[in-house]
């Protein structure tokens, strides 16, 4: 059966999602074609880092900024005061720069896509192959949690959008999504009811062209031609800290005590040797709070007086108690996050609870 989309020469699938949620899904893909005649109907796509500073002008055109196989190292000439100047430039282009490249090779057949460096080091990315034409990038967060940013294929890259948007904010670039797609019809134009078109429509951020138009190329009587480019734009909320943009800085409130009217006295982790209540308050827990790390021995580790997780995280803990395990308060804030919404959830009060004389020789 016939692709339905192939007799729309307009366009209206792909111009709706150029329009609507192209570059703001959870994964989208970076670089997309196909080298077959057979497979010219499929879309293809591109992108490019554009500087915050160039995006009106990018805008102006819906021509790509940067060609597939482009935005290496090079030379650029050209005169001055009637003068020949030879600069090198690391791009192309300045303020355009590649975040995927085909790399392709004179006399040699092979070929493949990287991803940028720069984008891999910041997010200290590493590889795992899952065949020979697929291998998947992965993030490890401080408290050993993986996370899947980047999918590369024989002809495709597909990224994570968290990460791209807060790279794009650190770098203050946008994200060029390019696109393009023909599609032929054995019909003429008057045959299938359409006219023919040639035009430029422009959003705020995006810009493409399309054409349509009769072709007496044998079986082949009509063309729809859409080219053009959508900005993406970088995260807003994003924090040049790299701390507290990456791991989100945040600190949970322990329960401490109880005040004369028996409520809950809560303080945040986040406590130094010389505050009141102060780095050495002892916090109390259901011994229960132990059970996540027992059962996940290839991940953690519960010893005396430690629990943790191997190469991220550790946490002196004093857990000799038969109905209780008791944690420093200024301790607490070396856990992630996430491991300390864990611990809150199992704080009990003081109540009549002390440390054993054992846990006070061994801390004191």
């Amino acid at each position: 059966m016939e692709n339905p989309h192939k007799k729309d020469l307009q366009f209206h699938d792909l111009i709706k999602t150029v329009e609507g949620d192209l570059g703001k899904t959870e994964w989208i893909t970076v670089l997309e074609f196909s080298d077959s005649q057979a497979d010219i109907d499929n879309n293809t796509y591109f992108s490019a880092l554009i500087a915050d500073d160039q995006r009106d002008k990018v805008l102006e055109k819906y021509e790509w900024d940067m060609r597939i196989g482009g935005g290496h190292p090079g030379f650029c000439s050209y005169y001055k005061d009637g003068k020949s100047i030879t600069e090198y430039n690391r791009f192309s282009d300045e303020g355009v720069e590649p975040i995927v490249y085909w790399r392709s090779f004179s006399g040699k057949q092979e070929s493949f896509i990287e991803l940028s460096e720069e984008y891999r080091l910041y997010f200290n990315l590493y590889e795992r192959y899952s065949s020979d034409r697929k291998k998947v990038l992965i993030y490890t967060s401080d408290d050993g949690d993986e996370d899947e940013v980047a999918i590369i294929e024989a002809r495709r890259v597909s990224l994570k959008l968290k990460y791209v948007k807060e790279f794009l904010a650190a770098k203050r670039m946008h994200l060029a999504i390019y696109f393009e797609a023909m599609r032929f019809l054995g019909k003429t134009l008057e045959e299938l009811g359409e006219a023919e078109r040639d035009e430029i429509r422009k959003g705020d951020d995006c810009i493409y062209s399309l054409c349509v138009r009769d072709l007496n190329l044998g079986k082949t009587k009509s063309q729809g031609w859409l080219l053009g480019k959508k900005l993406i734009s970088g995260a807003r909320d994003f924090n040049p800290n790299f701390w507290e943009s990456r791991l989100g800085e945040r600190f949970e409130e322990f329960i401490i005590g109880v005040d004369g009217e028996g409520k809950e006295v809560t303080c945040s982790c986040n406590s130094d040797y010389q505050a009141t209540p102060g780095f050495l308050t002892p916090v109390f827990f259901r011994r229960e709070v132990l059970k996540k790390y027992y059962d996940s021995p290839d991940k953690f580790s519960v010893e005396d007086g430690s629990v943790g997780r191997r190469g991220f995280w550790s946490l002196r803990v004093m857990n000799n108690h038969r109905d209780h395990v008791v944690a420093w308060l200024g301790d607490l804030k070396s856990l992630p996050h996430k491991e300390q919404t864990h611990w809150r959830s199992f704080n009990l009060t003081p109540g009549s609870r002390k440390i054993s004389h054992a846990d006070y020789m061994r801390s004191i």
